[in-house]
């Protein structure tokens, strides 16, 4: 199986429990959002949007809602992958992996 009909086969059946990435898809920063309290979490799409305009530099690779309970609180997670589109700031050995 390629990895294209590996993504798209984990898409049919859900994926739940896990992240599947679009083949090919590099990614060295992950940014999460995440909020319990029902304000909070109505806002956080704005907070994720506000992030990325202040974060130009990076190209988003993927975004991953997660939502978790327990009798009292309902907690939602935006985790943000990213590729920041300069890696001067990475150690060497991180940078000769990613290119």
């Amino acid at each position: 199986m390629s990895e294209v009909d590996g993504y798209e086969e984990a898409m049919r059946r859900g994926a739940s429990g896990s992240v599947v990435f679009r083949p090919g898809e590099i990614f060295n920063g992950v940014k999460v959002f995440s909020a319990t309290m029902f304000e909070k979490r109505q806002l956080l799409g704005e907070a994720v949007t506000e992030w990325m305009q202040a974060h130009a530099d990076c190209v988003v690779v993927e975004l991953v809602v997660t939502q978790s309970s327990d009798d009292r609180f309902h907690c939602i997670a935006i985790s943000v992958f990213y590729r920041q589109a300069s890696t001067t700031s990475l150690p060497e050995a991180v940078r000769e992996g990613i290119r």
